[in-house]
């Protein structure tokens, strides 16, 4: 992958594809600001609810661009 960024959002893919295929349901992601996982979501799972991790919101991190 060329990027970080990049390579957290094949992860995440990676992770809800197994997680649901185990039966799990997601309803909820809690993470940081991330705009390409925020985008992701919001298109490929619509009914996952992505959060602002406390800690990214309280150092300011969600003020930030990624």
């Amino acid at each position: 992958m060329k990027n970080p960024g990049a390579t957290e959002k094949e992860g995440l893919a990676r992770l809800l594809t197994f997680l649901t295929g185990e039966g799990l349901s997601i309803h909820t992601l809690i993470m940081d600001r991330h705009v390409q996982i925020r985008k992701y979501t919001r298109e490929r799972w619509p009914g996952v609810k992505h959060r602002l991790n406390g800690w990214h919101v309280g150092k300011g991190e969600h003020l930030k661009e990624n």
